[in-house]
């Protein structure tokens, strides 16, 4: 157990592997957390206090990758519960789903639930593309129901001129 130490000292900049307790004078919760968040590391914290709506609030501003209240290391002997740092302690988690996961190789696979046979086109490139677009997003993602009606409404007048056109070309 170190006392007396202070935010500049090294011991409170490096990130500690072992059974060493800092203790810091504060004047209050505001610096506490200003100590606490000030290193590029957030392996593991714990919050001593006898008012939970305080550890609470202190827990929520902590920038750590786990964090016991009244008590040290639980986090880490959980095995159901992710594990793992923020900032200069690492990336990725241990344990749990997110531990699992992490195991995985995710794939993303797009299908076209309107089967039109149509090649699907990165951006506009043909005449009324830009038109045709904008009135799909707007009829699927616009603001309210009159947002998406507008939208529907000016898809399918750009349908018609697109089919129009085809027409008139052959």
């Amino acid at each position: 157990m170190l006392v007396d130490v202070t935010p500049d000292m090294p011991i409170m900049q490096e990130e500690l592997f072992g059974p060493v307790m800092c203790i810091a004078r504060v004047s209050g919760e505001a610096q506490a957390l200003e100590v606490a968040n000030g290193t590029r590391f957030g392996l593991g914290s714990t919050v001593m206090t006898t008012s939970f709506s305080r550890a609470r609030r202190f827990v929520e501003a902590l920038r750590a990758g786990s964090t016991s209240i009244n008590d040290f290391g639980l986090p880490y002997m959980n095995m159901a519960l992710p594990f793992g740092g923020v900032g200069g302690s690492g990336f990725g988690r241990l344990n749990g789903r997110e531990g699992l996961r992490a195991c995985t190789v995710p794939k993303a696979v797009l299908e076209d639930r309107l089967p039109l046979h149509m090649p699907s086109k990165v951006f506009p490139v043909a005449p009324l593309d830009y038109e045709l677009f904008r009135g799909v997003l707007r009829a699927l993602y616009g603001r309210g129901a009159s947002s998406k009606l507008k939208g529907g409404a000016e898809l399918a007048v750009t349908l018609r001129s697109k089919l129009s056109a085809r027409l008139r070309s052959r």
